[in-house]
């Protein structure tokens, strides 16, 4: 085990400031950082890298586990329960780590390059989205095939399970009944690129993104209606920055979004208001702690751990 300290430094949190203070920052990786996410009872954060291992941080006592992989990561998730760490690969692959053991109790062999990881509530369906819009469910235990063969790039799990939403690569969400496969509801999206989304466990909040456009939507009721778009304003003639990454909670009614131009933000969402921002130069996905007090977000080969503190 490599010890490692970390201190968190606390800030009160004025509307829309650039925040200053000093995060905690946590080195190990030597080659650029893929996917952060914190466990669930916030005690630990995983981080994936090119460098092709698996690093699992105490924020209580400074320790990291190393893991190898075997290939590029592309994607990371802990299971509700987290009993469960999901690593997405180039190589088409999901592996499921034992928390327990730390040891791979099952593999998922997809069909595509892993875009995206989404556990199920109770832990036991994993879907995976793929970069060219190839999905797939999985056991979330064992990685056996549960069913292969949809359309999605990324994808939620209603609250009981019985339902999934997928954003698929022609920029369309689909809603799946997941004890037959087929579809509920289908909403055509209207620029033709696949959405990442964020959903409450009714599915009937829902944010979508994509990392070649400058706002997040806001769709709603069982329709799915647009009903707000969320972009940086800026001065006359400058250009948006585009989002990089989301983050919501579970309500969808506060979501951090990092974005091109080096600056991540809190938004109020039914507001459409921005309430905070940090200087965090990162272009891969940030994680927020489950009880929402803290956010971290690779930066190259180093995590920045915040304290997220809102107004």
């Amino acid at each position: 085990m490599i010890a490692l300290a970390v201190g968190l430094v606390l800030c009160g949190l004025a509307p829309d400031p650039l925040v200053d203070g000093k995060p905690a920052t946590l080195r190990g990786h030597t080659e650029a950082i893929m996917a952060v996410a914190f466990a669930p009872d916030g005690g630990e954060l995983a981080s994936v890298a090119r460098d092709k291992t698996l690093r699992v941080w105490s924020l209580a006592d400074g320790g990291v586990r190393v893991h190898p992989l075997k290939d590029v990561p592309t994607a990371l998730a802990y299971s509700p329960d987290g009993r469960t760490v999901a690593v997405g690969d180039m190589s088409y692959q999901v592996h499921l780590f034992d928390t327990a053991s730390w040891t791979v109790r099952g593999t998922a062999v997809h069909s595509d390059q892993v875009a995206e990881l989404a556990f199920s509530a109770d832990g036991t369906r994993l879907a995976v989205g793929g970069q060219t819009g190839n999905g797939a469910v999985f056991d979330g235990v064992t990685g056996k095939p549960i069913k292969e063969g949809l359309r999605g790039r990324s994808a939620a799990f209603s609250g009981d399970g019985k339902r999934l939403l997928w954003g698929q690569a022609s920029g369309s969400l689909t809603l799946l009944d997941t004890a037959t496969w087929k579809d509920l509801s289908e909403v055509k999206g209207s620029d033709g690129v696949g959405p990442f989304v964020r959903a409450s466990p009714d599915l009937l909040r829902v944010l979508t993104f994509n990392p070649t456009a400058v706002e997040v939507r806001l769709r709603t009721g069982k329709a799915l209606k647009e009903t707000a778009t969320l972009s940086v304003k800026v001065q006359d003639g400058a250009d948006k920055p585009k989002v990089a990454w989301v983050a919501a909670d579970g309500a969808c009614r506060r979501l951090l979004a990092a974005y091109h131009d080096g600056q991540v933000r809190l938004w109020d969402v039914d507001k459409a208001q921005v309430l905070s921002r940090w200087p965090v130069a990162t272009r891969v996905s940030i994680a927020v702690s489950p009880s929402w007090t803290q956010f971290a977000a690779g930066d190259g080969v180093t995590i920045k751990v915040w304290p997220l503190t809102s107004p």
